[in-house]
């Protein structure tokens, strides 16, 4: 229970730190928001945080085969709402720092998105890695530089293979019953894009699908619009 109570916050391949990196700014919020008139908030925000993290460190596994630690997505907003309490009025320092985690994040986030969900497991059982120790804990299959290589392939140019390894390094020797090279995956085969307006830019749609492109290109123009009048607002008050 203990390392796995470390590893929801820590780990390189499911920490909460990794997905979720402005987060790393509830370190010294925390406190901060705990010595302010906003004590509740932080009281709120560690209780979920503390009850989740104990709860899912009494499994064997914390997280599945997906995309980082799920199961404390229901901490995400308290936590951050701890940042608000901590530093209510603009500071140019946390700003900055605010931005640049929030930036790196937005990266991580945008490879999450890229594939269809379950891609990267049909990836493992391909290359026989599914066991879900190498899931949640081998960096060879960290999300986000798997999801990182299928956009490279996206990106090239023709159909020509592009395979890739997910190789170990033995100590000493292989058993003599294993085979003596890794299989390679072809990451063509899984580069589509689950985002409509990737995929489908320049293809001729009709029907439902050309309505689902066009409200997805509404959405691509108002979402960024709406975010910059909220932060304006925001100011303002």
């Amino acid at each position: 229970m203990f390392t796995n109570l470390i590893g929801v916050f820590g780990s390189p391949t499911k920490g909460l730190a990794v997905f979720a990196p402005v987060l790393l700014l509830c370190i010294y919020a925390i406190p901060r928001a705990w010595r302010s008139e906003h004590r509740d908030t932080a009281v709120f925000a560690f209780l979920i945080t503390a009850c989740s993290a104990g709860l899912i460190s009494l499994l064997t596994v914390t997280s599945d085969e997906v995309w980082g630690p799920r199961y404390m997505h229901v901490a995400v907003a308290p936590l951050l709402l701890c940042i608000g309490a901590a530093w209510p009025r603009l500071d140019w320092k946390i700003a900055l720092s605010t931005a640049g985690l929030a930036i790196a994040g937005l990266l991580i986030s945008f490879l999450g998105t890229f594939s269809i969900y379950g891609v990267p497991s049909v990836i493992m059982r391909e290359a026989g890695h599914n066991t879900m120790e190498w899931i949640n804990g081998d960096p060879v299959w960290l999300a986000p530089m798997l999801e990182a290589r299928l956009v490279r392939a996206w990106f090239t140019p023709g159909d020509a293979p592009m395979p890739w390894t997910a190789s170990h390094t033995w100590v000493w020797e292989p058993p003599k019953d294993h085979p003596l090279e890794w299989k390679a995956v072809d990451l063509m085969d899984y580069c589509t894009p689950q985002s409509v307006l990737l995929k489908s830019w320049r293809d001729p749609l009709s029907g439902t699908d050309r309505i689902t492109f066009r409200v997805s290109q509404f959405s691509a123009i108002a979402g960024p619009l709406l975010l910059l009048w909220l932060i304006f607002r925001t100011f303002r008050e």
